[in-house]
């Protein structure tokens, strides 16, 4: 098994040592997936089947779907195929839900993300110099548990939060919580214990709750360790093997939740319709500081528009979400296989739909 889990792929500026770690997520016995680029006058499907792609594609624009397909099967010993209902584990996706959670909970005056997490967890170190904001925009200077030597060790057995948060709240904070930014699954660990301490819910039941149940995201929820099965995707290695096992109690609020590309349309809708969030959380979420990073989401550019987006990888999955504000754009790729370059294959699917 390899030890990858749920981190982040944009095509933004990687650090050096960011880059060194995802380049040891593929194991050594499998060989990285190259995208090519668009070739004039092809269509999405074309593009796709050329770039032997396994998983659910949808684009839509102005509320208009102008995409939607499935590609290769559910579980591949089986017959039944992939459609955009098909539930896939969203890996660092689901952070931009974890993140909502918190803005619902400030909205309903439980918290503040001006407020220091020492109000909420009294014996955390350094609580009193990280705020929520911090942890959600990735400054808060936690160690990322999962690039932690002894992560490969952990990665297999259940854990409550308290004990994942064990694993890294003792060590020293890599910089000054706000001072700079450096992802960290770590940091949305802490923010699910959060929410758990604060909803007196657990973060399974509080995202069903408060987000899925109302958007009527009937595909979505808290990841199971098995795969396969009732329309849930089984993830695979580039070479076309099975993941194995993997405790979905590890990647916990930082990226165990699991979406269909259906799904995921409502999602997106719900930042128009001011469904979940008022227009002030929104501007806070959507607004980036420390470079790229707003909450739960990257604000970037393609093409000369603005763009929110996140990408993930866990152990047979690779994801990624696209959000054109200006043109109400969504690009949703969901991916049943490992290192999958998500991000740069939604990069020239937008170059296909736009022309450019």
């Amino acid at each position: 098994m390899t030890t990858c889990l749920f981190r982040i792929r944009t095509n933004l500026v990687i650090p050096t040592l960011l880059i060194a770690l995802l380049s040891a997520c593929g194991g050594s016995n499998e060989k990285a997936i190259e995208i090519k680029p668009a070739k004039m006058d092809q269509t999405v499907e074309q593009y796709a089947i050329e770039q032997n792609f396994s998983g659910a594609i949808l684009i839509v624009e102005n509320e208009q779907v102008l995409f939607s397909k499935g590609f290769n099967k559910v579980n591949r010993n089986d017959t039944k195929l992939i459609d955009a209902d098909t539930v896939f584990r969203l890996a660092s996706i689901s952070k931009q839900f974890t993140a909502t959670g918190i803005m619902i909970l400030q909205e309903h005056g439980l918290l503040s993300i001006q407020d220091t997490l020492n109000v909420y967890l009294p014996d955390f170190p350094n609580g009193d110099k990280i705020r929520i904001k911090h942890l959600l925009q990735h400054s808060a200077g936690l160690a990322n548990f999962t690039a932690l030597s002894t992560f490969k060790d952990i990665k297999n057995t259940p854990h409550t939060p308290e004990q994942l948060i064990a694993l890294f709240k003792g060590r020293a904070l890599e910089f000054n919580p706000g001072s700079q930014y450096k992802y960290s699954n770590s940091g949305y660990i802490v923010l699910g214990h959060l929410i758990e301490k604060v909803s007196g819910m657990t973060y399974q039941d509080f995202i069903n709750t408060e987000i899925f149940h109302p958007l009527e995201m009937a595909q979505s929820g808290y990841g199971k360790d098995e795969l396969g099965q009732n329309n849930i995707a089984q993830g695979y290695l580039p070479s076309g093997a099975n993941i194995t096992k993997l405790s979905m109690t590890v990647p916990f609020a930082a990226g165990a939740l699991v979406s269909s590309a259906n799904d995921l349309h409502k999602w997106d809708q719900s930042f128009y319709n001011n469904t979940l969030l008022n227009n002030a959380s929104q501007k806070a979420m959507f607004t980036p500081e420390l470079g790229s990073a707003g909450l739960g989401w990257f604000i970037t550019q393609s093409n000369g528009e603005l763009r929110y987006v996140h990408s993930g990888g866990i152990d047979g999955f690779s994801t990624y979400i696209a959000r054109y504000p200006e043109s109400k754009k969504l690009i949703v790729v969901l991916s049943n296989v490992q290192n999958f370059p998500a991000a740069k294959f939604s990069n020239q699917l937008n170059k296909i739909i736009t022309n450019k």
